[in-house]
C-alpha cells in the first residue's frame, strides 16, 4: 500500500513541473527571465590567455576574437556611396565645367573656323562628353534609389524623374550645338554674295539653342537641388555640406537661370554660379573618401 502511494505522489509531482512548464512557454517574459538566468549561470569568464589544462582535462580560457569596430563595417550602401562621389566627380568634368568652356566659341557660329581642324575635334569631342554626362545623371540616380528610398520614396523618385527629364533636354541642346556647327560649316563654303543669307538664320540658330540651353540649365540645376535635399534629409553626407549644396544651388538658379527667364537684375553671375562647382566638387571628395555615413544606413535599416 505504502508503494502506490508513493507512486501516485509521483505521478502529481509530474504533473504540477508539467503545468509549470507549460505556463512558463506561454509566459514570454519567464522566458527572458530563464535566458537571462542561463546566460548567467553559463557564460564564460572573458580573460586572455592560451589554454590551460586542469586535472588531465583541457579547458578554454574563454577568449574570444575582438568584434569589428563599428566604424569599419562595410555595407553595400556604404560602397554605393563611393560609387556615386566617382560618378558626381565624372558628371563635373564631363557635363557642367570643360565641355561648355571649349564649347564656347561656337555660340557665335558666324564667327568661329569650323575648317580648323582642331575646332571640329573640340566640337564633337565636347558634344560627346555632354551625352555621357547627361546619362551619369540617370547612374547616380538609379544607383542612389535603393538608399534614398529608405527616407522617402517620393523623393527618391524625384531625383530619378529629374535625372531622365536632364538627360533628355542634354540630348536636345546636343543636337541644337551639332546645328550651330553645321551653320559655321555651311557659311564658310558660301560664296561671298551669298552670305548675307546666313546672318538671320545664325541669329535664329543660336536663339533656338539658346532657351535649350536655359531650359536644361534649369532641370539640370534643379536636379542637383533635389541631389542636396535627399543627402540634408537622410543626413548620409555632413549636414553643412548639404546644406552649402542647397544654398549654391539656388544661387545659381536665381542668379544665372531665372534672369533669363524673368528679366530682373542679378549682381553677378560669375560669383553666383562659380560656388556651386566648388561644393560640388567637395561633395565627390567627400563620398569617394568617406562613403554613406555607416550610423544613418544602419539606423535607416532597423
Amino acid at each position: 500500500m505504502p508503494v502506490c502511494i508513493r507512486i501516485i505522489l509521483n505521478l502529481k509531482g509530474k504533473d504540477k513541473q508539467a503545468n509549470r512548464s507549460e505556463r512558463n512557454i506561454r509566459d514570454p517574459t519567464s522566458i527572458i527571465a530563464t535566458r537571462m538566468a542561463f546566460g548567467e549561470r553559463h557564460q564564460a569568464p572573458i580573460t586572455h590567455g592560451p589554454m590551460t589544462r586542469s586535472s588531465g582535462a583541457s579547458t578554454f580560457d574563454g577568449t574570444l576574437p575582438l568584434a569589428t569596430p563599428y566604424s569599419q563595417v562595410m555595407t553595400p550602401a556604404h560602397n554605393t556611396g563611393r560609387i556615386i562621389g566617382l560618378l558626381v566627380l565624372t558628371h563635373l568634368l564631363t557635363g557642367l565645367v570643360p565641355p561648355y568652356i571649349m564649347l564656347r566659341p561656337l555660340t557665335k557660329p558666324l564667327s568661329f573656323d569650323p575648317n580648323a581642324t582642331a575646332n571640329a575635334f573640340q566640337v564633337r569631342l565636347s558634344v560627346m562628353l555632354l551625352f555621357v554626362g547627361g546619362a551619369v545623371t540617370v547612374a547616380m540616380a538609379v544607383a542612389a534609389f535603393p538608399v534614398f528610398r529608405r527616407y522617402g520614396e517620393a523623393m527618391a523618385m524625384w531625383v530619378i524623374a529629374l535625372a531622365i527629364a536632364n538627360f533628355s533636354l542634354q540630348c536636345v541642346e546636343n543636337a541644337a550645338w551639332m546645328s550651330m556647327f553645321t551653320l559655321s560649316q555651311d557659311y564658310a563654303k558660301a560664296l561671298p554674295a551669298d552670305t548675307s543669307v546666313y546672318v538671320p538664320i545664325g541669329a535664329a540658330v543660336r536663339s533656338a539653342w539658346k532657351w535649350v540651353h536655359y531650359t536644361h540649365l534649369l532641370i539640370m540645376v534643379s536636379w542637383m537641388f533635389m541631389l542636396f535635399v535627399a543627402l540634408w534629409r537622410s543626413a548620409l553626407v555632413p549636414k553643412a555640406l548639404a546644406g552649402l549644396g542647397l544654398l549654391t544651388t539656388l544661387m545659381q538658379i536665381t542668379g544665372i537661370t531665372l534672369p533669363q527667364f524673368i528679366p530682373y537684375p542679378s549682381p553677378a553671375p560669375t560669383a553666383m554660379g562659380l560656388p556651386l562647382g566648388f561644393v560640388y566638387l567637395g561633395l565627390a571628395v567627400w563620398l569617394m573618401v568617406k562613403g554613406f555615413r555607416q550610423r544613418q544606413l544602419l539606423a535607416a535599416e532597423q
